[in-house]
């Protein structure tokens, strides 16, 4: 039973194997390659939800928000379609322990553009000079 819990348990590359074993073996074997393919996953999504985020901000308050444009089957608007999208990228990068990356992208498209115009280093500086 105990050989039986081994097999259906899922691996992790933090998870230590013994150096003895097949499966060690074949897994340091593997390693490089699924630091690759995790890498590559990682920057596919990143792109994705960088593209989803910045269409929705150009789209923000041309009616894209409120329920208007192209249906995209069963009555979906395009912003329901492109919150769907987003669930599913944040998702991901919570699947890949990654949100770090995704909040990074959040800050980066959606809330950094609002805050670049309110706030400047000379803007920081009078306020730092009135305390």
């Amino acid at each position: 039973n105990a050989n039986a819990n081994n097999a259906t348990k899922t691996l992790s590359m933090d998870t230590p194997l013994p150096q003895d074993t097949e499966r060690a073996q074949f897994i340091m074997k593997l390693a490089p390659r699924i630091r690759v393919l995790e890498k590559n996953v990682n920057h596919a999504i990143a792109q994705h939800l960088e593209r989803v985020l910045k269409k929705r901000m150009a789209h923000h308050g041309h009616g894209y928000n409120n329920g208007q444009g192209q249906g995209h089957g069963h009555g979906q608007t395009q912003a329901q379609t492109d919150l769907l999208i987003l669930g599913h990228l944040f998702r991901s990068f919570a699947l890949l322990n990654r949100g770090t990356d995704a909040q990074a992208i959040f800050a980066n498209v959606a809330i950094m553009p609002i805050v670049r115009p309110k706030v400047s280093i000379g803007k920081l500086d009078v306020l730092r000079m009135v305390e």
